[in-house]
């Protein structure tokens, strides 16, 4: 079974990206390579939301971005919707697979409300996900869960949500890569 190559980033595919680094920085992360592949970029010095932010650009329409998607959104539906009443059912049809649309996503979304339910989130990460967006919504399902816990450790959550993201892009490449 033939695969398609995940795609790997030279400098200029960096630069093109709208990244919020300059060139020159750009070239001194890459260190004279030619081009770095999605783990390498996940092991950059660079803070996490950065290195998240390039990766989510460089598996965006490769299977390997919707491996990771799936695991990602798996794992917060099960974390912020299955737990509560409001969006258990739509969470159980979401992980069985049953009904993935945007269409039951917002429609639990508008049955919840604006009611403080950390589920909520989840329904907007699994109805608004679109392209490399998928990320930033999981990490503000973590954020929803600890609004009423001081800002620094909102920011924790934050930061917890985009490690654990890092972790299932590296699960859906070695899932991928095995497959080949």
């Amino acid at each position: 079974m033939a695969t398609a190559p995940i795609p790997r980033w030279t400098v200029a595919d960096a630069v093109e990206s709208d990244s919020c680094y300059a060139k020159l920085h750009i070239l001194e992360l890459w260190a004279g390579r030619e081009s770095l592949s999605v783990l390498e970029v996940l092991d950059l010095d660079i803070p996490v939301e950065d290195r998240m932010w390039a990766a989510s650009r460089m598996i965006c329409g490769h299977p390997v971005g919707e491996i990771a998607r799936v695991l990602t959104l798996t794992r917060v539906i099960t974390k912020y919707a299955l737990p509560y009443e409001a969006t258990r059912e739509w969470a159980k049809r979401w992980l069985s697979g049953e009904d993935r649309t945007f269409a039951s996503a917002k429609e639990a979304e508008r049955a919840v409300g604006v009611s403080a339910c950390p589920g909520l989130a989840a329904l907007a990460a699994a109805g608004g996900l679109i392209g490399p967006k998928w990320s930033s919504w999981a990490a503000w399902a973590a954020e929803a869960e600890e609004l009423t816990k001081p800002k620094r450790l909102i920011w924790v959550a934050w930061t917890a949500e985009f490690h654990a993201q890092i972790a299932d892009i590296r699960t859906a490449v070695q899932s991928y890569e095995g497959a080949s």
